[in-house]
């Protein structure tokens, strides 16, 4: 788990002010398209998955994208 300055992780960063926070390298669905997040927090740089390659970067907001299963955690939905 990424460590933030002030020693939260993103996960008690994000319940301590009720916004929705995206965690770098996990694979995520934005408006029909499968992306990765570049960065972890609330707005982040994304890149579009095709094929198994990485495409055009974005600009997305956190709370638009929702989590996809990775085989990383066994097919299942990092939580």
């Amino acid at each position: 788990m990424r460590q933030w300055p002030m020693g939260w992780d993103v996960r008690e960063a994000a319940r301590g002010n009720g916004s929705t926070v995206a965690q770098q390298g996990h694979a995520y669905d934005y408006a029909g398209t499968k992306v990765i997040a570049l960065e972890s927090g609330e707005n982040v740089r994304v890149a579009e998955i095709r094929d198994g390659w990485l495409g055009a970067r974005l600009q997305a907001d956190a709370a638009h994208l929702e989590p996809l299963p990775m085989a990383y955690f066994h097919g299942q939905v990092p939580g």
